[in-house]
């Protein structure tokens, strides 16, 4: 092998060096506050990753339910909403407080990183284990009830 094949394989593995190092450095998402948000920082939850889009109703009546299963078990499960349909940062924050959402909405569609490709139905709902192994993709409303029953969760005890 010639030094000039040499070099060159040096300078592609160095490029892929950087893009590797980069790619792991970036973030999974943007939410709503301009924040950024790493799958990571819910190690040991359970993550509910959930598409809506603003025509969708029963991606409306979900929002409640949503914010139910957050305040219910917060302590072992994290949601995620993703609105798809390109809806800016500042109108999605706006949204949020109108809406009083209380989980984390992204501005950004994950989709790629988490290997649920293209999500066509709404809503959808994804369902990944504390290991971050994909475990459920439901279609249609869901209830906190029945997320909360597939995962296997029981309610914290408020103190009084």
């Amino acid at each position: 092998m010639g030094t000039r094949t040499v070099t060159r394989l040096l300078h592609c593995s160095f490029i892929l060096l950087i893009c590797s190092i980069l790619t792991a450095c970036s973030p999974d998402g943007i939410d709503s506050n301009g924040k950024s948000v790493r799958f990571s920082q819910y190690h040991g939850k359970w993550l509910v990753v959930n598409y809506w889009s603003w025509w969708c109703k029963s991606c409306y009546q979900e929002i409640d339910e949503l914010n139910t299963l957050t305040h219910n078990y917060g302590d072992d499960v994290a949601v995620l909403g993703v609105n798809p349909d390109g809806m800016a940062r500042l109108a999605m924050a706006e949204f949020a407080t109108r809406k009083h959402i209380d989980y984390v909405l992204l501005a950004n569609n994950p989709g790629d990183r988490l290997g649920v490709g293209e999500v066509d139905h709404m809503p959808a709902t994804f369902v990944f284990s504390p290991q971050r192994q994909l475990v459920a993709k439901l279609y249609g409303l869901q209830t906190a009830d029945q997320l909360a029953e597939f995962m296997h969760l029981k309610p914290h005890q408020k103190a009084s």
